[in-house]
C-alpha cells in the first residue's frame, strides 16, 4: 500500500523579537544565570519530546503498515489495465492464490489478470472502470483460481489512486476468500429445499390416494420448494391417451398445450423422453422447443423432464422450467430422477390399491360360486383336512405338494383350530414360492367346517416393501445430513439427527423438555419467542442466528459456537410439531468478523488524510515555537515569552497524541462488549474522528444530541463504527456536489428506544433501494459502503435494534439507529 509521511518544507518566519532579520547571524551570548541555564535545560527537554512525538507518528505508520501486511487478504497496488499488473503484493496472496508475491509483481510468472475467472474477467473490467470514472471505490464479488487450478470466491475492494508526481494512476485495494461463506450460505439453502421437497412428496406419497391430488401436490411443491419456475405433468394410459394433468406456475398459459395433449399431440421434450429412461435436460427450449404453446415461457431458462416409470410400465411424464444453473447440476438431475420415481411408485400403488378392492368385491360375489373364483377356496374339518378346494385352491395346494383328502399345511393348522374354539374369523398370510397369499378362516355357525379363501397379495406386499425402502432412503438422508434436524412435539424434543445431536447432545431421557439447556443465556429468550410465534401460527416459517454451548460430549468443551435455525410447522405421529434445521455458521461468523475488521480498516483510511493534515499542522507549529525559543534563549529575552511558548508546545504535542490515541483505538480489532452507556459518547468520538474529513469536504455539520439519556446496553466501539460509516458515507456522496452540504446528527429517545439519526443533503438513496443498500455487497454509484452497511446493520441487530434508511428533509439520505433501553438480556 501507498503510505505517505509528512511533507517537509521550509518555513521562513517573522522572528518575534523586533528588529531581527531572517538572514542575520545571531550570536550565542553566555548565560548570564543559573535560572536562565535551567529554562535552557527545559529547553533542550521540550525539544527531545518533540522527536519522541516525530517518532510516535511514524511508529504509528508503521504499525500501520504491519497489520495490513499481516492481513490474510490479498493487499495490492497495481496498474490500471486488464492484466492487473502487481507494482505491490503482500504476503497474503500465498494463501489467497498460492502464488508467492515475486510471482505477481510486474507479471513475473503470472498476471492477476489471468487468475480471474475467464467468465468474470469482462465483468470485473467494466466495473473498475466505471468505478474509476466516477471516482469511486469498486466492491466486487468474482471467482480467481489458484496455483493447484481450484477456484475461489473473493471479494475485492479497492478504487484508483492519483499520482502526485505526474506518473500514471494506479488501483490499491485489498481482495479477500469468501468462497466458505458463500459455499455455507448456498448449502444450508440447498439443503433445507432439498429435505423439504423429499419431505413433502413423501407425504404425499404415504397419504394421497387421489391421482389427480398426488400429482398436483408434486407440481406445488417442486414450484414452491425447489424455486422451479413452473412443473407440470401428464398420465397416459396404455394406449397413449391422455387421461390426467396438473400444472404449478403456469395457470392460463397451460391451456393451449393440454388441447394439444388431449388430441395426442406430444411436444418435443414429451416424445423424447417417452423413448428414453433417465431425466432430459434442454438448455434452451426458447430455440430447440418451438412448436411448444409453453417456449415462450421458457425464455432465459431451462427445461428438464422425466418419464414416470416404475416396474418396467410407464404412467406419463413430469416436466419443469428450472434455472439454467442447475441445468447441469448431477445431484439436481438426480432428484428430479428420484422425485418421478417416486410419482410412479405412488401411482402403482394406488392402481394395486384400486385392483385389490376390486378382487374383493369379485372375491364376495364369486365366493357363492366357488368354481369359478380365480382364487383358492377350501372347506376343512377340525382335524385339518381338506374336504374341498375349487380350481384356484387345488392349482395352490399342488405348489405346496399337498393333496385333495390330506392335510393343510402345518402353518395354517393352528389358526384353523383357533377359529373353530374362538367362533371368530382369522386370518394368516403364507408364502409359496415367490408368492404370497391372504388366507381368511371363517367359521360356518352350526357346522364342523370352516371355509377358507385364499387371496394372492404378493404385488401388494411387494409395494409395502418398495414403500419401507422408499422411507429407508429418507431417513438415511436425514441422518446423514450436514443440517442439524430435531423435532420439536408438546415443548418435548422428540427427535434429533446425528448432527443436531453434535450442536445439542443427544436427547435427554430424563427431561426431554430441556431443549434448549444450551443457548446462550443472552439469546434464550429471542429462540423461545421465535419457536411460540411459529406455533401460534403467527409465523409460517422462521430464520435466525444464535449462539449455543454445546456439552462436553461433544468433544470440544464449552466452546461457543454461532448456528443459523430454520423453524416451520410439521406434522410427527399425526400431531403438530416444530420441525428445526440448524447449521453451523461459526466459520462464516469468523469470516464476517474479518470482513468487518477491514471495513475498519477501509472507514479508517478515509479519514486518514485528513489526520495527517491534523498532525502536520501542530507539529509544524512546535518546530516554529523550537527555532523561536532558541532565539529567546540566544538573546536572553523575557522568560514570560518563553514559558508561553512552552505551553504552545505542550498543547500541541498533547493534540498529537489525542489524534494518535483515537487512531489506533479506532484500528484496534474488537469483539462485542456490551455495557451500561450514555449512547451520546460513541457518536461525539465518531464526529470527532470524522471531524477533519468533513471539514476538508466542506460539509457544514449540525448536531443535537439530548442532555442525560437513559443508559443503554452497547458496545461503544462498535456503535462509534457505525456512525463513523454513517457519516464518511454521507462525506463520500456529498464531496462533488456544487450546492451548500449540510449534516445534522441528533439523538433522542422515544417509546423506551433511544434513537441516533444521520441526514444529509447529499442525492439520497433512489426510492425501491431503501433495504437492498443493507445487502451484503451490493454497492451503488453514489459511493455507499456494500459491506459497511451491511455489517452495520447486522451490529445494530445484535443489540436488538434497527437500522433503516429514508429521505432527509434536504433530499438526501436519512439512516435512523434504534435501540431497546429495556433491560431485558435476551433481547441483545
Amino acid at each position: 500500500m501507498r503510505f505517505r509521511g509528512p511533507v517537509s518544507r521550509h518555513v521562513t518566519l517573522e522572528p518575534l523579537l523586533s528588529g531581527q532579520q531572517c538572514g542575520d547571524v545571531i550570536m550565542a551570548k553566555e548565560p548570564s544565570s543559573p535560572e536562565l541555564e535551567r529554562k535552557a535545560n527545559k529547553i533542550e527537554k521540550r525539544a527531545v519530546d518533540s522527536a519522541k512525538s516525530e517518532e510516535m507518528l511514524q511508529e504509528c505508520q508503521f504499525s500501520l503498515f504491519r497489520l495490513l501486511n499481516n492481513l490474510p487478504s490479498l493487499v495490492y497496488r497495481c496498474r490500471n489495465n486488464k492484466q492487473r499488473t502487481m507494482e505491490f503484493v503482500n504476503d497474503g496472496c500465498i494463501d489467497l492464490t498460492g502464488y508467492r508475491p515475486s510471482d505477481l509483481i510486474m507479471n513475473r510468472e503470472v498476471s492477476y489478470g489471468d487468475l480471474i475467472h475467464p467468465q468474470d474477467r469482462d465483468y470485473v473490467w467494466e466495473e473498475v472502470q466505471a468505478a474509476v470514472r466516477d471516482k469511486r471505490r469498486f466492491d466486487i464479488v468474482y471467482r480467481v483460481s489458484t496455483a493447484l487450478g481450484q477456484y475461489k470466491w473473493v471479494l475485492e475492494r479497492g478504487m484508483e489512486i492519483s499520482s502526485e508526481d505526474g506518473n500514471p494512476t494506479v488501483l490499491e485495494g485489498f481482495v479477500t476468500d469468501i468462497s466458505e461463506h458463500k459455499a455455507a450460505q448456498e448449502r444450508t439453502k440447498r439443503l433445507n429445499l432439498v429435505l423439504r421437497t423429499i419431505r413433502d412428496v413423501n407425504q404425499l406419497l404415504v397419504k394421497e390416494k387421489v391421482r389427480g391430488k398426488l400429482v398436483q401436490g408434486v407440481c406445488d411443491s417442486l414450484v414452491k420448494n425447489r424455486g422451479y419456475f413452473n412443473a407440470w405433468v401428464a398420465l397416459f394410459d396404455k394406449s397413449g391417451g391422455l387421461i390426467e394433468t396438473a400444472e404449478a406456475g403456469l395457470d392460463m398459459e397451460f391451456l393451449p398445450l393440454l388441447e394439444r395433449l388431449r388430441k395426442g399431440e406430444l411436444t418435443h421434450c414429451v416424445r423424447n423422453i417417452l423413448l428414453r429412461p433417465g431425466p432430459l435436460t434442454i438448455e434452451d427450449p426458447a430455440s430447440t422447443c418451438t412448436e411448444c404453446p409453453l417456449s415462450k415461457s421458457y425464455v432465459g431458462r431451462g427445461g428438464i423432464t422425466a418419464r414416470l416409470e416404475y416396474g418396467g410400465e410407464s404412467w406419463g411424464v413430469l416436466v419443469a422450467s428450472i434455472p439454467k444453473y442447475f441445468i447441469r447440476d448431477l445431484e439436481e438431475q438426480e432428484l428430479f430422477g428420484e422425485v418421478s420415481r417416486d410419482i410412479a411408485f405412488a401411482l402403482h400403488q394406488i392402481e394395486l390399491d384400486e385392483k385389490y378392492k376390486e378382487t374383493q368385491e369379485r372375491f364376495k360375489i364369486a365366493s357363492t360360486y366357488a368354481d369359478e373364483n380365480p382364487f383358492p377356496v377350501y372347506r376343512v374339518i377340525r382335524d385339518g383336512t381338506i374336504v374341498y378346494a375349487n380350481r384356484g385352491g387345488r392349482r395352490l395346494l399342488d405348489i405346496c405338494g399337498h393333496d385333495l383328502g390330506g392335510r393343510v399345511p402345518t402353518d395354517w393348522l393352528e389358526t384353523i383350530r383357533k377359529v373353530f374354539a374362538s367362533g371368530a374369523m382369522e386370518e394368516i398370510e403364507t408364502e409359496v414360492n415367490d408368492a404370497i397369499f391372504s388366507l381368511s378362516v371363517v367359521p360356518v355357525k352350526g357346522e364342523n367346517y370352516v371355509n377358507v379363501y385364499g387371496l394372492d397379495i404378493t404385488e401388494r406386499k411387494n409395494t409395502e416393501k418398495a414403500l419401507l425402502e422408499a422411507q429407508k432412503r429418507y431417513r438415511d438422508l436425514v441422518e446423514n445430513s450436514l443440517v442439524g434436524i430435531g423435532i420439536v412435539r408438546d415443548g418435548v424434543v422428540v427427535y434429533r439427527n446425528p448432527e443436531q445431536e453434535r450442536l445439542w447432545g443427544p436427547v435427554s431421557q430424563k427431561d426431554p423438555a430441556s431443549s434448549f439447556e444450551y443457548v446462550h443465556e443472552n439469546d434464550a429468550g429471542k429462540v423461545e419467542a421465535m419457536l411460540q410465534k411459529v406455533m401460534t401460527g403467527e409465523m409460517a416459517t422462521a430464520d435466525m442466528e444464535f449462539r449455543v454451548c454445546p456439552p462436553e460430549t461433544a468433544g470440544r468443551g464449552h466452546e461457543l459456537r454461532w448456528v443459523h435455525c430454520r423453524v416451520s410447522l410439521t406434522r410427527y405421529h399425526e400431531k403438530e410439531a416444530l420441525l428445526i434445521n440448524m447449521m453451523d455458521i461459526t466459520d462464516a461468523k469468523e469470516i464476517q468478523g474479518l470482513l468487518r475488521i477491514e471495513d475498519k480498516m477501509a472507514s479508517l483510511g478515509r479519514v486518514a488524510a485528513g489526520m495527517a493534515h491534523e498532525i502536520r499542522n501542530p507539529l509544524s507549529g512546535i518546530n516554529v515555537y523550537l527555532d523561536t525559543l532558541e532565539q529567546i534563549y540566544k538573546k536572553g529575552e523575557n522568560e514570560n515569552k518563553a514559558v508561553d511558548i512552552l505551553r504552545r508546545i505542550q498543547s500541541a504535542s498533547r493534540k498529537i497524541e489525542s489524534v494518535i490515541k483515537r487512531v489506533m483505538d479506532f484500528a484496534k480489532p474488537s469483539t462485542p462488549n456490551f455495557v451500561w452507556s450514555d449512547i451520546n459518547v460513541p457518536v461525539e468520538d465518531a464526529i470527532n474522528l470524522a471531524s477533519v474529513t468533513l471539514r476538508k469536504v466542506g460539509v457544514e455539520v449540525k448536531k443535537k444530541l439530548s442532555a442525560n439519556l437513559p443508559k443503554c446496553r452497547i458496545d461503544k466501539q462498535m456503535i462509534e463504527g457505525v456512525v463513523l460509516n454513517l457519516l464518511t458515507n454521507a462525506s463520500e456522496a456529498m464531496k462533488d456536489l456544487a450546492h451548500k452540504k449540510k449534516m445534522r446528527i441528533t439523538s433522542y429517545v422515544k417509546n423506551d428506544r433511544v434513537f441516533v439519526t444521520v441526514s444529509d443533503s447529499g442525492p439520497g438513496v433512489k426510492s425501491g433501494l431503501e433495504n437492498k443498500i443493507f445487502d451484503p455487497f451490493y454497492t451503488t454509484k453514489n459511493g455507499s459502503t456494500g459491506i459497511g452497511l451491511s455489517l452495520s446493520q447486522r451490529i445494530i441487530m445484535d443489540h436488538g435494534g434497527f437500522l433503516s434508511a429514508s429521505k432527509s428533509r434536504w433530499g438526501g439520505a436519512r439512516f435512523v439507529i434504534e435501540i431497546p433501553l429495556t433491560q431485558d438480556k435476551n433481547l441483545l
